[in-house]
């Protein structure tokens, strides 16, 4: 009986190998008949630039064809990168980069059909300044394609900056709401020969003004300009990273783009006793029943806009606000106040307390202020 087991075992094995595995007939997934479908293609996916210089503008073409058996609606186009700009013609009409960031509905190519994608990039703004880098920029071209809804098409360099930037960044630094502020950097190439800036702006003008002047060198040393650029008075209160721009006249490279970074701050200034932790009233750790009182300075450094202190309490306070005090003494009315804010000796069972301190005041820059207080509370001496 064992032997005829271990005959029919050996007579199956071989079919049970041979044997696809078998999926319920009502599991099964029904084949997708794409043979009419609209098949979307372009003739290459792909450009390679090569080595390139920081700052030049790089422009490309792709045909993009339908070679389905059914209509093919393109639908939208999208840049990976703020630095490139696509037009796009189909069914005669051309659209262009502000048109296709909100545009949904491009048009259709027939079977056998073709459109038209013209690439510009700015290599300027590509990436970080000053860094050379490999670049890669993808377009992405959405459509109604099945096996396909979305085509990537890729720009690709090696881009070097053939410029030396001192310093990289144009930092005006912390100014105060009002100050006339200056700042400079110095531009030169031993790369591009001569290279004349044209142009120098921002894209807000009427807060920065920037001009580009030669500067004179003696013989041998690399062409060289100095870039001048100052803050209005005017600039409202931020904290803003931007640019400027230099035309240039050279035969490769067409601009360069420089970072500016500012933070205008009111006039008004409040000084707490935690200065290198931002605005914080830091009670630390206090002796369990004894109270303790933080000072809080309000200064106004523009007598023309006085800052005229209303109110200051307390709130978000967790456990409770109940045994702290606020107290506000006016020293020059307009210009400085002190704010004491004492917690009181115990709150009981907790240990931890915070919350903010509220000032509300008349002034157009700070009519409220939050600033956060702290503490702990030790049994015995800390």
């Amino acid at each position: 009986m064992r032997a005829l087991c271990l005959l029919v075992a050996s007579f199956l094995a071989p079919l049970a190998a041979s044997s696809p595995a078998r999926t319920h007939p009502r599991l099964q997934a029904a084949p997708v008949d794409t043979s009419s479908a609209p098949r979307i293609e372009a003739d290459r996916y792909a450009t390679e630039f090569g080595t390139i210089f920081r700052g030049e503008l790089l422009n490309t073409k792709f045909t993009i064809y339908n070679h389905g058996q059914s209509d093919l609606t393109i639908q939208k186009i999208t840049n990976s990168c703020q630095c490139t700009a696509s037009s796009f013609t189909i069914d005669g009409k051309t659209w262009i980069e502000a048109e296709l960031r909100d545009a949904t509905q491009l048009g259709v190519l027939s079977p056998g059909e073709e459109a038209l994608l013209e690439v510009k990039m700015r290599t300027a703004i590509a990436t970080t300044p000053g860094k050379d880098a490999a670049i890669s920029k993808a377009i992405r071209i959405y459509s109604n394609d099945p096996n396909r809804r979305v085509m990537n098409l890729e720009l690709n360099a090696t881009m070097i900056s053939p410029f030396t930037i001192e310093p990289t960044t144009i930092d005006f630094g912390v100014v105060h709401k009002g100050t006339r502020a200056k700042r400079s950097a110095v531009i030169w190439s031993d790369t591009l020969g001569d290279f004349p800036i044209t142009g120098a702006t921002s894209p807000s003008p009427e807060f920065v003004t920037v001009t580009a002047t030669r500067v004179a060198t003696d013989p041998g040393v690399p062409p060289t300009w100095r870039i001048d650029a100052e803050l209005a008075p005017t600039t409202p209160i931020g904290d803003v990273i931007s640019h400027v721009d230099l035309v240039l006249d050279h035969a490769r490279v067409k601009e360069i783009q420089l970072q500016v970074h500012y933070a205008v701050e009111s006039n008004v200034v409040f000084i707490d006793n935690k200065p290198d932790h931002g605005e914080l009233l830091d009670f630390e750790v206090m002796t369990a029943g004894t109270a303790k009182t933080i000072e809080l300075t309000v200064e106004n450094g523009d007598a023309s806009v006085p800052y005229l202190l209303r109110s200051a309490a307390l709130s978000n306070c967790r456990p409770t606000s109940t045994g702290f005090v606020c107290e506000v003494i006016e020293v020059e009315r307009g210009m400085k106040y002190v704010v004491k804010v004492t917690a009181p000796g115990t709150l009981g069972k907790t240990s931890y307390f915070q919350g903010d301190l509220v000032l509300t005041a008349d002034h157009p820059d700070v009519p409220l202020r939050k600033v956060r207080y702290r503490g702990w509370y030790k049994q015995g001496s800390p």
